[in-house]
């Protein structure tokens, strides 16, 4: 993508190549001990159940772990400043502020990219509570990523859930119930809606009490079209508990 074609939709896109996995793994677990410190030092963030407030206090906490260097690979030798809302376009380049929740970025560019703004990893962060359940999770969040408004140069995105009263705190059982479950006229499941392609699978084990099982699932994306035709986006799942 050039200058001069911004506003415009491209035909078709390389999609960026995926981090190596030791990079993705540094700023999980640097989110993991950022939980942990949020716990610990403010409970009163967490007892507003207010997403943007907790989120806030997460990436500001992710700052200061990555200035001390208190996580293994999580330096500014490798990483940018995290960011929370970061404004980007989405795949038509019409609108320019989509925002994801919070945005990492590489600390140098990589050569093999087109665009290093879209280079990152992306996180949507979604508050399970009471009613805001694994509806909202699917519909205002992991859609973002399959329709092109969220990380659509990157074959890979965050899903991170603040879980503070739900049914099932496990993401794994979690996500397979939800895609199995039907709605809508005539009746589609929430794993066709959301362009599931497989089962939710386990990648990572849970790193404390506080934190639960990584799981990826697999997205057939609606939009942009790829010059590979492999159009699909995996998502990593986060849980993040009291």
């Amino acid at each position: 993508m050039t200058f001069n074609s911004l506003g415009r939709p491209p035909a078709v896109y390389a999609i960026f190549p995926p981090w190596p996995a030791a990079l993705v793994r540094s700023v999980e677990q640097a989110l993991q001990e950022s939980w942990r410190a949020l716990l610990q030092h403010y409970p009163r963030v967490l007892a507003t159940l207010d997403e943007d407030k907790i989120t806030d206090a997460l990436v500001d906490i992710m700052i200061d772990v990555r200035k001390r260097e208190s996580v293994a690979g999580f330096t500014p030798a490798f990483f940018g400043v995290p960011t929370r809302d970061a404004k980007h376009r989405d795949w038509t380049g019409k609108w320019i502020d989509q925002m994801p929740d919070m945005k990492v970025p590489l600390a140098l560019p990589r050569p093999n990219v087109a665009h290093d703004n879209h280079d990152a990893m992306f996180f949507e962060c979604k508050v399970l509570f009471g009613k805001r359940q694994l509806r909202l999770y699917g519909d205002d969040g992991i859609e973002r990523f399959v329709d092109g408004r969220y990380g659509w140069c990157m074959p890979h995105g965050h899903m991170v859930a603040y879980v503070l009263k739900a049914p099932s705190d496990q993401p794994h059982p979690a996500l397979t119930t939800h895609f199995a479950r039907t709605r809508g006229k005539p009746p589609r499941t929430n794993g066709k809606r959301l362009a599931v392609d497989g089962s939710p699978t386990v990648v990572e084990p849970a790193a404390c009490s506080n934190t639960r099982d990584i799981v990826a699932t697999e997205h057939l994306r609606t939009a942009p079209m790829l010059v590979s035709g492999q159009n699909k986006v995996v998502l990593r799942h986060l849980w993040l508990c009291t």
